[in-house]
C-alpha cells in the first residue's frame, strides 16, 4: 500500500440530506497495513465511538471499505487525486441502513481550510474527474478547464466550451454551494444540473471542490428521472 495515505487528513463533508460524518470539518486516521487493504478511523455524527473499518482497494485504484464488522451498514469509499501542491482524497459515504438522504461527499486534505471564500471572484480549477467512486470503472476526466463566475457581470460555471447558468449561490462554512443548469436546446435532448461545493482556502491559497453531475430527461408523465449520477473533483486557485 501507498505511503502516502498513511496519517492524519481532515475531512471536510458535504451532506445532502442528513449527515453520516460528525461534523463538517472532522479527521480521518488512515493506518496499519492488513491483509487486505488498510484501517480507516473516523468519526460518525450518531455514534460516540469512532469507526474503524478495513478498506481493500479496487482494480481502479480506489478504496471500498469492507462489509464485513460491526459497520457493514456503511459504504465508505475514496479515491486519490494528484494535484499539482498536494495529493487529496475525494469519497464518499453512505449509510445503507438509513434512507437514500443519508450520504456525504468529501474531501480530505493534509492541511485544515480556514479562510472564508468571497461571493463575488472568480474561481478557476484545473480539471474534474467524472464517476469517481465506481469500482468497475476507471475515473474518467471530465473537462480540462473549470471557471466559475460569480459577480455583478454574470453568475456561470464554464466547463471547456460548455456554460451552465446558475441557480442559486449559498455560503456553506465558509464555502459556497454552486447549484447551475444547462438547459436543453432540443425536446428530446436531456437537462444537465451540475452542483458544485467549493470548499474554504487554504493557508497556501488552493482552491479545492466536490460537487455532483445529474442528467434529467422528461418522461411521458412530465416528471425527470435522474440517468446517471458523478461527482467531480478539482483543485486550482483562486483568480
Amino acid at each position: 500500500m501507498s505511503q502516502e495515505l498513511y496519517g492524519k487528513w481532515y475531512v471536510y463533508r458535504y451532506s445532502l440530506v442528513n449527515p453520516v460524518l460528525k461534523a463538517f470539518e472532522t479527521t480521518l486516521e488512515i493506518s496499519r497495513q492488513t491483509k487486505l487493504g488498510c484501517l480507516a478511523r473516523f468519526e460518525l455524527s450518531e455514534w460516540t465511538e469512532p469507526a474503524e473499518i478495513e478498506m481493500i482497494a479496487d482494480e481502479t485504484g480506489g478504496w471500498y471499505s469492507n462489509e464485513e464488522g460491526s459497520f457493514g451498514f456503511l459504504d465508505f469509499r475514496w479515491t486519490r487525486v494528484e494535484l499539482d501542491d498536494e495529493n487529496v482524497l475525494m469519497g464518499q459515504v453512505f449509510d445503507k441502513d438509513k434512507p437514500q438522504g443519508f450520504r456525504d461527499f468529501f474531501v480530505a486534505a493534509r492541511s485544515r481550510r480556514t479562510k472564508r471564500l468571497p461571493e463575488q471572484a472568480v474561481y478557476e480549477f484545473g480539471g474534474a474527474y467524472y464517476t469517481p467512486f465506481n469500482r468497475s470503472e476507471p475515473m474518467e476526466a471530465w473537462g480540462q478547464q473549470i471557471s466559475v463566475h460569480l459577480g455583478e457581470t454574470g453568475n456561470l460555471i464554464q466547463i471547456d466550451s460548455i456554460t451552465y447558468d446558475i441557480d442559486s449561490i449559498e455560503r456553506n462554512h465558509g464555502g459556497l454551494v454552486v447549484a447551475a443548469v444547462l438547459h436543453p436546446q432540443k425536446p428530446d435532448e436531456p437537462e444537465h444540473s451540475l452542483a458544485l461545493w467549493i470548499l474554504p482556502v487554504a493557508e497556501s491559497g488552493d482552491l479545492l471542490a466536490t460537487g455532483f453531475y445529474n442528467t434529467h430527461l422528461d418522461v411521458e408523465s412530465g416528471s425527470s428521472e435522474p440517468e446517471c449520477q458523478g461527482g467531480t473533483g478539482t483543485g486550482g486557485k483562486p483568480k
